[in-house]
């Protein structure tokens, strides 16, 4: 979540007269599809049509990540100048290491050894604490969304041919079963405290213990599985 009008910290800095506040969008999904697509286009690459939906939910809205990222896949398919899903399976570490919604996953799934273990390895790469905190909150935010139709009386089946960027094949059996873990409230309950330590993050004039974003994660997922009885 960004920081709104509303917000705190955002007000603190608007009304400080030595302080230049400049605004800055994370990109969504569907703005991080176009971008892939673009670099494609833009270097003569044919590519599987549910190539740019997938590589969209991998990254999160860090344009220089994504760049280098999608730069390395180029470069690994240069020869056939056509991209196909078996090489991003077959592709050097780092675009598999860069699989952000395995985190968001393990977390769904109230897995707490796997969400531990799987940010900690991010981490490890230097991956900031910050884009991992915004690729969970991105996927929890869509879990919201998809979970408040739901409650409406919506099928999940309707409700997935209208998300924009859509959901890979491959995800949709694991978030329809992400729903039944945790209702709407408890989502809210959850990116509620994950905008509270992104804020920290953005905000501490030096680097924050990292540890913090561990513990929130484990105290989260521990309460979850008490409401579910795992």
């Amino acid at each position: 979540k960004e920081l709104t009008p509303a917000s705190k910290l955002r007000k603190l800095y608007e009304k400080q007269a030595d302080i230049i506040s400049i605004p800055c969008y994370v990109d969504d999904a569907n703005a991080i599809r176009m971008l892939i697509i673009k670099m494609f286009t833009e270097h003569n690459y044919q590519y599987d049509p549910e190539i740019p939906d997938y590589l969209a939910q991998q990254f999160s809205g860090n344009r220089l990540i994504i760049k280098n990222e999608i730069e390395k896949l180029l470069i690994y398919c240069h020869k056939n100048k056509h991209i196909s899903m078996e090489d991003i399976a077959n592709i050097s570490t780092s675009l598999r290491e860069s699989n952000f919604q395995e985190i968001a996953n393990n977390i769904a799934n109230l897995n707490l050894n796997a969400s531990i273990k799987s940010i900690s390895n991010h981490l490890n790469q230097k991956i900031p604490a910050v884009t991992i905190i915004r690729v969970i909150t991105n996927y929890f935010q869509r879990l919201r969304y998809i979970k408040n139709l739901i409650d409406q009386n919506q099928y999940f089946d309707e409700i997935c041919k209208s998300l924009r960027p859509p959901l890979f094949f491959k995800q949709k059996s694991l978030t329809q079963n992400h729903l039944q873990y945790w209702p709407y409230k408890h989502l809210n309950i959850f990116l509620e405290k994950l905008e509270k330590i992104e804020i920290i993050f953005k905000s501490s004039n030096h680097l924050p213990d990292t540890q913090i974003l561990l513990d929130t994660i484990s105290k989260i997922i521990y309460a979850q599985q008490k409401r579910n009885n795992l």
